[in-house]
């Protein structure tokens, strides 16, 4: 097992316990034995934590948000970028609140991390500007079925029913759980299940 020590002022060693950083690397001592979490692990507070056999903490993919719709939008409005409220709006999100409420409503009902589904699909998208294989009119916001060399990917019927497959997704992903709602993502029988259950992985 691991151990990360720390010196107390009357200079006796003991483990590190909780969460803590060395550098920009995340760790965490484990409250009943002092382990550096490696593997899955759930704290004392509830907390789901996955950590490589280094001990290095990953941000993982299922569980409670832990951003709200509003700080969502905040970080998008902060990016400066115009909303495609005529493209998205006819897919039923006809601003970034919306598209946001969407998200997390959609998240929620799979046990998926909010943020860890808006920051993909603003990663693939451009902060929702496109311009790649993938067009807008899609609503394909995860690049699902896109493999580069001009191949547009799929095609979902609305913004609902395309967040919900980048959902499922990622759940396919990260968990071996059975999906709540009814299956929308076509790739989803081509994973692994549970063989990435932290954005790092991926």
């Amino acid at each position: 097992q691991r151990y990360y020590l720390i010196r107390s002022s009357n200079g006796y060693y003991g483990a590190r316990l909780g969460r803590f950083s060395v550098g920009n690397v995340e760790y965490y001592g484990r409250e009943d034995s002092g382990y550096v979490v490696r593997g899955g692990w759930t704290s004392p507070s509830g907390e789901y934590l996955w950590a490589d056999n280094e001990g290095v903490l990953g941000h993982v993919i299922m569980g409670s948000s832990q951003n709200t719709v509003d700080q969502m939008v905040g970080y998008y409005n902060a990016q400066l970028k115009a909303y495609p409220s005529d493209a998205l709006g006819k897919g039923g999100a006809p601003d970034i609140r919306s598209f946001c409420t969407i998200i997390y409503e959609e998240a929620a009902a799979e046990g998926v991390r909010a943020e860890i589904v808006f920051t993909q699909a603003m990663l693939e998208t451009g902060w929702l500007q496109f311009g790649g294989d993938v067009k807008v009119g899609q609503f394909n916001f995860a690049g699902i079925g896109a493999t580069g060399g001009g191949v547009p990917g799929n095609s979902f019927p609305d913004v609902r029913t395309g967040i919900r497959a980048q959902v499922q997704h990622l759940k396919a992903y990260a968990s071996t759980d059975p999906l709540n709602n009814p299956c929308v993502d076509p790739r989803f029988h081509y994973v692994k299940r549970g063989c990435a259950p932290t954005m790092e992985q991926l």
